[in-house]
């Protein structure tokens, strides 16, 4: 379970589950993240969307680069543009900052079953 406030602060409680009862978070300072993302030439990848899945998501500028506001702690950062997808685990303290890189590389092919 995760919540936010307007504030950029964040309380996160793992294995809770629908109909729980007595749940309790408690909010804490975000952490910065500088996400830098590359193609499979490692060159920057404009227009790419760099996100935490259901909390904090941007699009990179023509440098490659967004700025995402992240739970403190470690979390899983993805980033994805066309048929190009990459991931990458970070980990910050409450207030602080970090820059990490994705590389972007073909996305595994789903294939349906019969």
């Amino acid at each position: 379970m995760i919540a936010r406030s307007n504030v950029g602060t964040y309380a996160l409680r793992d294995g809770v589950r629908p109909g729980d009862s007595n749940v309790v978070l408690t909010l804490r300072p975000s952490a910065r993240v500088t996400v830098y993302v590359t193609g499979p030439d490692g060159q920057p990848v404009a227009g790419a969307m760099a996100f935490l899945e259901g909390v904090s998501f941007m699009t990179t500028d023509a440098y490659g680069m967004a700025e995402l506001n992240v739970p403190a702690g470690t979390v899983e950062l993805r980033a994805s543009k066309d048929r190009l997808e990459g991931r990458t685990a970070v980990t910050t303290a409450e207030g602080g900052t970090a820059t990490v890189e994705v590389k972007l590389a073909p996305a595994p092919r789903v294939v349906a079953s019969p």
